[in-house]
């Protein structure tokens, strides 16, 4: 079943994609980003780093601990995915 565990942290990647690729264009249409963290760094390229960096780092970080506590892991992974598919869509 560790399958389906990577299949849910690649989903994590892709998601957070999504989501620094439908902010950049809501941006550019006149909205502002509503995260007071990610809003300081919204014009710059930091911005684009951390949006791909922080998933991946985050996504590998659970798949080590997938080694002590899976059932607990995966049901991260899909609450995370749960929630950004809310934030994408």
């Amino acid at each position: 079943m560790i399958w389906l565990l990577k299949l849910y942290l690649v989903f994590i990647v892709i998601l957070n994609i999504l989501d620094l690729i439908s902010t950049k264009i809501a941006i550019n249409l006149g909205a502002a980003e509503v995260n007071p963290i990610m809003s300081l760094i919204v014009d710059s390229k930091l911005f684009i780093i951390v949006k791909i960096l922080v998933p991946i780092a985050i996504s590998l970080w659970l798949y080590r601990k997938s080694k002590y506590n899976y059932n607990r892991v995966l049901l991260t992974s899909k609450t995370i995915v749960g929630m950004y598919v809310f934030v994408v869509t």
